[in-house]
């Protein structure tokens, strides 16, 4: 009997640590003390009853009879007799809270933080799985069969995309591994001694599972996977507004269904500007996360706008009337300026992230007055930024990276001369458009270091979310608060002046905030997908444009695409179809030779450039086996600035400026390959010649030293 008792004590181990994986998803003072009670009470029924008969599903029945009266005592006392028997009004009750607590979870983002119908759902799920998991593994005696129940409360984070702790999953796996120990037969029947062979055998297969588990798993998740297993949300959302604040909003740019989400009249795009949703202040150098939201206040007839308006110049009212098909989450699309809303309905606003939060969810129109804020580029070069702000807009991730991209931020800003805040944002912003320098892209490498903005810095390919989250990294390097901001482009206008806006429009953007006028958009993101940037952070310094009527919005870059009027090719001129064929053939024969020869060109200047940078990082990995024996770490995940700054203090003068030279050059070719000059092959071997040299002198005097000569 003590054996059932220490099984069932592990089920109920497992079951709680798989069940702590919902606060991902809940927040846990929404029904983990609930729960944990309605599990309680189950658990000491199926004790009592397991310790006075030998039946194998007696004591699980009623165990989730219990249950089920802990829940209705629980959850619907009003509505139960002696507030814990179950009545008809108490069934009533619960399938109300079913449908209510399904239509909070479409038009909320996780964690969930209201809403008593989504913890009666996730209590009486984990009291099933409990009662199931019991049965199996110890009236059953199937203790392996007990680990399927509990895959249901694994698969629901994990098909949301939500994280998962490893502490808990280790937690449920170690739990389930000693259930099974516990309940292994032994009767004579099953004993035998194990051959040699056998425990070799088990001995590799447990090796070869530890070597996949801690090292080859990992190095899998790393490389790039050419198909993506979308979570259940992004399929059935794929026609709302909800957007992933795991932010793959790749998923909604590469989507072949480019589906109509919001319409609207009464300006142009260019007047609106980016539908503002959300906004995230916290990045951990891989991931943003999502903050509370902070003060609440009602939206009734005041204007909706984070900071005071006393001083800011405004412009003409613009009136708009926005239509929705199906809002997929919570909070409401809006123009990020001042704005007052009309909707009948109750909207909360959330100032600290400027959202306005409304839970009403499909279709929904709603009416919106903005007005917006005259800005200027010389306006804003005489303001300053704000001061008193959250340290959260001011954080650089801790990632081992956050020196280089400040040293890159000040060589940017250095080199457009930027001196104000404003032209220094001004400097980065146009930076990361620089064709030259970054390509749009919803193709990324794989990461390849622990800062997502290192990676992106590096490989230069990426979309909405990597320029903006760079440029918010970079300028919280020069003590700027920033943060992003989430939402749509602003469409482009059809027929009758109705703008329309689709999935393909997901956006993330760059805001600032400067003292006196508030949050401030730039526009990091190429034109090919974002449109050309705010008139007051034009490409061209000190030139802004006039806004234009429409916004480009395209997922991805268009090549080849004419906006000449087509004609008719079957006569032209008086000329047939095959003459005008056999006119353009030398043209195009022309053009298919210079194509072939500049692929040419190009595939040998690639080919040159690759054997010069294997030959500059074959010295310098022979610099680094001589800085090895110094004790200086060179391992893979460092720099060569890193490298360099911990060997100089150890070398001498001459060898530290020889080093420095050639870990400028390493840098350049690896970092910078738009460079096509480096140092000549005769100054490079002078370099390394001087370190090699000095670390030699270095490594004779200390095997002096240690023998007293």
């Amino acid at each position: 009997m003590s054996r059932r008792l220490a099984a069932l004590a592990a089920v109920l181990a497992m079951t709680l640590s798989s069940a702590l994986i919902l606060q991902t998803l809940v927040v846990p003072s929404l029904w983990l003390g609930r729960t944990m009670l309605c599990v309680g009470v189950v658990a000491v029924v199926v004790t009592l009853i397991r310790t006075r008969t030998q039946s194998a599903g007696l004591p699980s029945l009623a165990g989730f009879a219990a249950g089920l009266l802990a829940i209705s005592a629980v959850y619907f006392p009003d509505e139960a007799l002696l507030r814990v028997l179950p009545t008809p009004a108490t069934i009533e009750a619960a399938a109300d809270a079913i449908p209510e607590a399904f239509a909070l979870m479409r038009t909320s983002f996780p964690p969930l933080t209201s809403g008593d119908g989504v913890a009666f759902l996730v209590t009486t799920g984990v009291v099933l799985v409990f009662v199931l998991a019991e049965m199996l593994g110890v009236g059953a005696f199937a203790p392996a069969w007990a680990g399927l129940p509990m895959l249901t409360l694994w698969a629901i984070p994990i098909l949301l995309g939500a994280a998962v702790s490893p502490a808990y999953l280790v937690a449920a796996a170690a739990s389930y591994v000693v259930l099974i120990a516990i309940q292994a037969r032994d009767d004579a029947r099953y004993r035998r001694r194990p051959t040699p062979q056998a425990v070799r055998t088990t001995t590799a297969l447990m090796a070869s599972a530890l070597v996949g588990a801690f090292v080859l798993a990992p190095m899998l998740l790393r490389m790039p996977v050419p198909l993506r297993v979308h979570p259940f949300y992004e399929l059935v959302g794929s026609s709302t507004t909800r957007l992933d604040l795991g932010l793959g909003l790749r998923d909604d740019l590469v989507r072949n269904n480019d589906a109509e989400l919001i319409t609207y009249t009464g300006a142009t795009p260019a007047q609106v500007g980016p539908l503002h949703a959300y906004t995230v202040e916290e990045f951990t150098g891989s991931d943003w996360v999502r903050g509370d939201g902070g003060e609440v206040l009602t939206s009734d007839g005041q204007i909706l706008w984070p900071a005071p308006l006393d001083g800011v110049a405004l412009g003409e009212q613009v009136d708009l009337e926005i239509n929705v098909a199906n809002l997929g989450q919570d909070r409401l699309l809006l123009p990020g300026e001042p704005r007052l809303l009309r909707l009948p309905a109750d909207v909360q606003y959330l100032p600290a992230s400027d959202e306005a939060v409304a839970h009403i969810g499909g279709e929904v129109s709603y009416d919106v007055s903005f007005l917006p804020r005259t800005l200027g580029s010389d306006a804003l070069s005489r303001l300053q930024l704000a001061t008193d702000v959250d340290p959260a807009l001011l954080q650089v991730p801790e990632t081992g990276y956050e020196s280089d991209i400040a040293e890159l931020t000040r060589e940017v800003v250095a080199e457009a001369g930027a001196e104000t805040p404003y032209q220094q944002l001004l400097a980065i912003q146009n930076y990361l458009r620089d064709p030259g320098e970054f390509i749009y892209s919803t193709s990324i490498a794989a990461p390849t270091t622990p800062d997502a903005v290192w990676d992106f810095l590096n490989d230069k390919h990426g979309y909405c979310v990597q320029f903006a989250t760079t440029m918010i990294v970079m300028a919280r390097t020069l003590g700027m608060p920033a943060r992003l901001a989430v939402g749509f482009l602003p469409g482009e206008e059809g027929a009758g002046g109705v703008v329309n806006v689709t999935a393909h429009d997901a956006h993330a953007w760059p805001q600032v905030q400067f003292e006196g006028i508030g949050w401030v958009r730039f526009e990091p993101t190429p034109g090919v997908q974002a449109g050309p940037p705010p008139v007051y952070a034009p490409e061209t310094p000190g030139a802004e444009p006039e806004p234009s009527s429409s916004t480009t919005s395209s997922a991805a870059p268009s090549e080849g695409v004419s906006t000449a009027t087509p004609r008719d090719s079957s006569t032209a001129g008086g000329t047939s179809a095959e003459d005008e064929q056999r006119r353009r053939s030398p043209w195009l024969v022309s053009l298919l030779v210079l194509v072939g020869l500049a692929g040419a060109a190009s595939a040998l200047a690639r080919r040159h450039a690759r054997l010069q940078q294997t030959d500059l990082h074959e010295r310098w990995d022979h610099v680094l086996r001589y800085l090895e024996r110094l004790g200086v770490d060179v391992a893979d995940s460092r720099t060569p600035r890193a490298i360099r700054d911990e060997a100089v203090a150890l070398l001498d003068d001459e060898a530290a400026a020889a080093l420095t030279g050639l870990a400028d050059a390493v840098e350049a070719a690896a970092y910078r390959p738009g460079i096509t000059s480096r140092p000549p092959d005769e100054q490079i071997d002078a370099w390394v010649d001087a370190v090699v040299e000095s670390v030699r002198q270095i490594v004779r005097e200390r095997s002096s030293a240690r023998v007293g000569v």
